[in-house]
């Protein structure tokens, strides 16, 4: 069993009913933001991740306060 959420969201597992998706997205893109090889991460991504579609994922991450995006060709990416 995890411990935490943070360690189903490292998993690769489904998010509890009640997770909040825009607040485990921030999360999530923050986490990989902290790794110097990998400073940003890109919509598709962050929908695999948490097993949502792409359009999910965008919405979520738009909502998210404190996250920065660019247009890079047809995708956003997010730091």
């Amino acid at each position: 069993m995890k411990d935490s959420l943070q360690d189903e969201v490292e998993a690769n597992r489904d998010l509890p009913d009640d997770a909040d998706l825009s607040e485990e997205a921030k999360k999530f893109v923050k986490m990989e933001w902290n790794k110097v090889y990998n400073p940003a991460i890109s919509t598709e991504e962050v929908a695999e991740e948490f097993g949502v579609s792409m359009e999910e994922a965008h919405d979520a991450l738009d909502q998210s306060p404190y996250l920065e995006k660019k247009s890079v060709g047809d995708q956003h990416i997010w730091w």
